[in-house]
């Protein structure tokens, strides 16, 4: 039977486990210390992309279901200066950790509080294309996790409304059998994921179209 405890991270026991979710977590939130196999280094002369839902003071609510374990997950960013963006993660409404967002060219990356962007690992591509992949390794112990996009636009249905033209990421890992499936929208970020760490979308405090394109709410 596996523990659910929450110290200054969730985690979960025995190790393999914790670092599972720990690890799943992270795809959007804190990666540490990771370093690319396959790095998506942009050309200097590339543009960064612009991500609609990188906006100060937006928050998305998300209820999660660590194998089996439920809770709540509230993000908010506040844009400390330009192109970087601090995200407060609040699990159950009391616990917090701070990371960071930034761009690189078409590329969104994150890395935790007391880093810096050279520690960036990617979380999302602006508009990637089927099969586009990129992976990261732990040097502290040479795991890796693998992303590929596998599908670019699919609908998804959330607690918060119908989400359509979502990318599809299928996210595996060299130390652990789980197969885990993020969906992003190109308009409101990250609104769904499944694998041992289940992510739903039950909130947000954005509108960024006025005919709420790719959003249908309940």
């Amino acid at each position: 039977m596996y523990t659910f405890t929450r110290t200054k991270t969730i985690q979960l026991t025995p190790f393999t486990m914790k670092k599972l979710f720990y690890s799943s977590l992270i795809v959007f939130l804190f990666f540490a210390c990771g370093k690319k196999d396959n790095d998506p280094t942009p050309s200097p002369n590339t543009p960064n992309a612009t991500f609609a839902f990188l906006k100060d003071n937006h928050q998305w609510n998300y209820d999660y279901d660590a194998l089996g374990t439920t809770g709540t997950l509230s993000m908010l960013t506040d844009s400390v200066e330009t192109n970087l963006y601090k995200i407060t993660n609040i699990y159950d409404s009391d616990d917090q950790e701070f990371t960071y967002w930034f761009v690189s060219g078409p590329y969104l990356k994150t890395y935790q509080d007391g880093e810096t962007k050279a520690n960036g690992v990617t979380i999302y591509k602006s508009n990637p294309s089927l099969n586009d992949n990129w992976s990261d390794t732990d040097p502290s112990d040479n795991t890796t996790t693998y992303y590929k996009v596998t599908n670019t636009d699919t609908t998804i249905v959330t607690s918060v409304g119908t989400f359509t033209h979502c990318k599809k990421i299928k996210v595996t890992f060299s130390y652990a059998f789980n197969t885990q499936y993020n969906y992003w929208n190109e308009t409101y970020g990250l609104v769904y994921q499944t694998g041992y760490l289940a992510l739903d979308l039950t909130g947000k405090n954005f509108r960024l179209a006025a005919n709420q394109q790719g959003y249908t709410r309940w």
